[in-house]
């Protein structure tokens, strides 16, 4: 099958940037054809056509005519509709505040994905989009690539708060007082500090206490090893331990 996948950027290190890489490079290890669109392009294309995958900025460069889209970001996903005019096309939400998450509202698109209830509830309130097409799929962790780490010690020795949302603004400096007080060090990986990793498989399993939200909580708890891991889960100013499972991605 010929998947068209689009992306507003893929020159850095957001979740829907590494989504768009490692869902591509699945597809094409079932025996799919996927390619990328995404008008700015950077590390995360050549990462993605490292792999044999065609990455395009431009979609009237796209010869191949795609069975389906699999939309990220509205402006995008509009643009290749238009540009395909008999593809149908899925509308993932990946954010539940941003401007470009806005839900599409267009006849070929035929079924709407939120990765977590936040983001569904974007799709409850638009009146156009109907209950019946809307999906909840949450994020995923390859499970091939993220693997669990030693056993924690008794005391955690180092912390890290693993976010592209983390910044002075937010929670570090709470974070680290807290740690602070704790004798624990703690480090800050994401886009804000210049840092964020492209490969955090192989630097999450440094740390015995890692503060992260979505996605990032995921890979941190796959590689702590459920239910021993030490992952504090955080979401809009409130945190949840792994002790509460039921409220993760709420």
């Amino acid at each position: 099958m010929n998947i068209l996948i689009t992306n507003r950027i893929l020159a850095g290190r957001s979740g829907t940037e590494v989504v768009v890489r490692d869902l591509s490079s699945a597809l094409k290890k079932r025996g799919h054809n996927p390619m990328v669109y995404s008008p700015l392009l950077g590390q995360t294309a050549e990462e993605i056509r490292h792999d044999g995958i065609a990455v395009y900025s431009d979609v009237r460069e796209i010869d191949c005519i795609p069975d389906v889209i699999h939309g990220h970001h509205h402006p995008q996903t509009l643009i290749s509709l238009l540009r395909f005019p008999n593809t149908p096309a899925i509308f993932v939400c990946h954010d539940a505040v941003a401007w470009h998450d806005d839900p599409l509202v267009f006849p070929r698109v035929l079924r709407y994905v939120a990765v977590d209830n936040r983001c569904k509830r974007r799709f409850d309130r638009k009146p156009q989009v109907r209950p019946d097409d809307v999906r909840l799929v949450r994020n995923a962790v390859d499970l091939s690539r993220f693997t669990p780490r030693p056993p924690l010690p008794e005391k955690p020795r180092r912390a890290v708060i693993f976010s592209n949302y983390a910044s002075r603004w937010t929670q570090v400096p709470a974070i680290q007082a807290a740690c602070n007080r704790l004798n624990i060090p703690c480090d800050v990986i994401g886009l804000e500090y210049g840092n964020a990793a492209s490969r955090p498989e192989s630097i999450l399993p440094k740390y015995d206490l890692v503060f992260a939200k979505a996605r990032c909580a995921l890979e941190a708890m796959a590689v702590g090893g459920w239910p021993t891991q030490a992952v504090i889960w955080l979401e809009w100013g409130c945190w949840h331990s792994t002790a509460e499972p039921c409220a993760l991605g709420d």
